[in-house]
Parts: C-alpha cells; sequence; structure tokens
C-alpha cells in the first residue's frame, strides 16, 4: 500500500463522510451530544474525538479482519491478480450503486442498530456522563453496517497486511472524523442537501478511479 493509495481512500472517505455518512450516523451524533454534553466547548471537543476514536478502534479491527482473509487470496501471482480484478470491478459497481442505486446500498446495511439488546446497550451507556462513554459509543457505532465501511474493507483485503488493512480503515476513520465533529460542536445537521448530489457525483468518480486502478493493479500483477 503506497501513498498514492492511501491519499486518495483519505479524499474519497473525506467526500463520501459529508454525503452518506452525515446521514447513515448523524443522528446517533447529535443524540448523544444533546443528551449528554452541554456548557463546556471544551469538554464538548474532546468528547466528540473520543467518541471518534471508538469508531476508528473498530474500524481498525475491521481492516485486519478484512486482510487477513484477503492474504489467504495470495497463494501465487495469479490468484493475488485475479483477486485484485475482482475487487477492482466490486469497487467500480460499488460506485455505481452509490450515485445511481443507493436503494441498493440500503439493501446491504443491515440495521444492527435495531436489533433489542444493541438498542438496550447503546441506551444504557448513551446515559452514562464519563468521557469513556463516549468511546464505548464509537466503537457501537464503528460497528454498524455501512455501505462506505465496506468498500474500505474491500480495499483493506488487498492492502498486502495485516497492519496495511488496520491502516487504510483508520484513514477512512481520520477522514470521517471531521465532519461528525463539526456536526456534534455545532449540534446541528449541516445543511448539506442542495449539495449532496454533487458530494455524490465526486465520491462516485473517486471510487470508480480507485476500482479501475485496482484492476489494473491486477492485470501487472498477472503479467509480470
Amino acid at each position: 500500500m503506497n501513498n498514492i493509495d492511501l491519499i486518495s481512500l483519505f479524499f474519497i472517505a473525506l467526500t463520501a463522510s459529508f454525503g452518506h455518512c452525515l446521514g447513515m450516523c448523524g443522528g446517533i451524533v447529535l443524540a448523544y451530544s444533546q443528551m449528554k454534553l452541554q456548557g463546556n466547548i471544551f469538554i464538548r471537543f474532546i468528547s466528540h474525538f473520543i467518541y471518534g476514536f471508538g469508531r476508528i478502534t473498530t474500524y481498525a479491527i475491521i481492516g485486519m479482519i478484512s486482510a487477513f482473509i484477503g492474504s489467504g487470496f495470495f497463494l501465487n501471482q495469479s490468484t493475488k491478480g485475479g483477486f485484485f480484478i475482482i475487487i477492482g470491478f466490486i469497487m467500480v459497481l460499488f460506485g455505481i450503486f452509490l450515485l445511481f442505486s443507493p436503494k441498493i446500498l440500503a439493501l446491504l446495511e443491515v440495521n444492527v442498530a435495531n436489533l433489542r439488546i444493541f438498542k438496550k446497550f447503546f441506551a444504557f451507556v448513551l446515559k452514562k456522563k464519563s468521557l469513556f462513554s463516549f468511546y464505548i459509543l464509537g466503537i457501537l457505532n464503528g460497528a454498524i453496517p455501512c455501505g462506505i465501511v465496506y468498500f474500505f474493507a474491500i480495499s483493506a483485503s488487498v492492502s498486502g497486511g495485516i497492519l496495511n488493512g488496520a491502516l487504510v480503515m483508520i484513514v477512512f476513520g481520520v477522514a470521517t472524523l471531521f465532519p461528525m465533529v463539526l456536526l456534534g460542536i455545532f449540534n446541528s445537521m449541516l445543511n448539506l442537501t442542495k449539495y449532496r448530489n454533487i458530494i455524490n457525483k465526486l465520491s462516485f468518480i473517486l471510487i470508480m478511479f480507485f476500482g479501475i486502478y485496482t484492476i489494473i493493479k491486477g492485470f501487472k500483477i498477472l503479467f509480470t
């Protein structure tokens, strides 16, 4: 995994976070902001970052697991190249679905937040006032299935190692941290409705680029 890969993934995450991610997880940020945070701006700021670190922790674990699974396909050059090509095509499809058929992605986003045990534990943590409770909320949020998380988990699977897989997901978590902190600090849904179509188009272009780039890498592996 080189710097170009990581920079590309960072900008994909950043653009997607102002569209898909705010819509998916913005409600959680607003809920804990209204219930748990009042007054001191410094405490609010720190709490949002602790929450973000919790999400990043979960994402790093997902990245390591994805990379470990992906490494099983790296038995030889042919298998590795074929795996890259397949993953690249999946990325391209993901980009197409994101722009033209978001409802298909929604079908893959199993809403574990509706599970009774999840809801009870989430409500229990939400009532706690300690800073550590924000970390636990972040861990829980990171475990909620999301189309963008799927894309980055797939990217982690071809990253070339468990640590690289964790790094891919950490990059994703850091990039998505900015809009979530802004949302929490200002305590309102950022008015991005009129810009969301433009943001989704930009995400589509970047994801398509990275998918095609991954396919090309696969063919290079096959024929070198």
